[in-house]
C-alpha cells in the first residue's frame, strides 16, 4: 500500500510491526503510531473498514485489488465522523466497468515471498460485479516475522429499478 501512496504530497508512512504492515500518516496525523492507521478513516468502495476503536490495518489489503485510491487530506470528521480528524483514504476495487474479463498474476521475491492473485469482473444492463482473491506469503529478513494471508473481496451492484440499486460488499481476510 505504501508505494502508490508515496506519490501524494503530505502522505507519509513508516514500516510498522510486520513485513506488510505500514503506518500511514496524512499531514502528520499518525506520526507516533507504530501499528496500523489512526486518525485517518479508511474505506473500501465507500464502505468503512476502520474498526470501532479507530484502527485500520494495511497489512490485510492487497494492492492488486484496487483500481484507484482517493485521499482526502485535513479534518474530514464533519462529513466522515469520528477517527477522520487527519483525513480519509478510500480504496476502490475493480468493477465490471473497469475490467470486462479476468486478470491474474503472480509476484515472487526473496525471503520466500509469493503473491498469487486474480480478478474477475463484468457488467450487464442492470448489474456490475468485481471479484478478487489473493494469497500472499513470505517472511522478512528478521526472524519470526513470517506471514500467510488470503483475501477474498466481492463487490456486486444490481439496479432494481431506475431509482433503486442494491450493493453487496464482502471482504474476508
Amino acid at each position: 500500500i505504501a508505494e502508490p501512496l508515496s506519490l501524494l504530497p503530505g502522505v507519509t508512512f513508516i514500516q510498522a510491526n510486520g513485513p506488510r504492515d505500514v503506518s500511514v500518516s496524512v499531514r502528520g496525523s499518525n506520526n507516533r503510531s507504530s501499528f496500523g492507521v489512526r486518525n485517518v478513516k479508511v474505506y473500501e468502495d465507500g464502505f468503512p473498514v476502520t474498526q470501532p476503536d479507530g484502527l485500520a490495518r494495511t497489512d490485510l489489503a492487497d494492492p492488486h485489488a484496487y483500481s484507484s485510491i482517493e485521499v482526502l487530506q485535513g479534518p474530514s470528521s464533519s462529513f466522515y465522523g469520528n477517527y477522520a480528524t487527519g483525513g480519509v483514504i478510500n480504496f476502490y476495487t475493480q468493477t465490471g466497468k473497469d475490467l470486462q474479463g479476468v486478470e491474474a498474476g503472480a509476484d515472487v521475491g526473496s525471503f520466500g515471498y509469493m503473491n498469487l492473485y486474480a480478478t474477475a469482473a463484468g457488467m450487464g444492463d442492470r448489474y456490475d460485479y468485481g471479484l478478487f482473491g489473493s494469497h500472499v506469503r513470505g517472511q522478512s529478513y528478521t526472524e519470526h516475522t513470517s506471514y500467510s494471508t488470503t483475501t477474498e473481496n466481492v463487490l456486486v451492484s444490481f439496479q432494481v429499478t431506475s431509482e433503486d440499486r442494491w450493493t453487496l460488499k464482502f471482504i474476508n481476510n
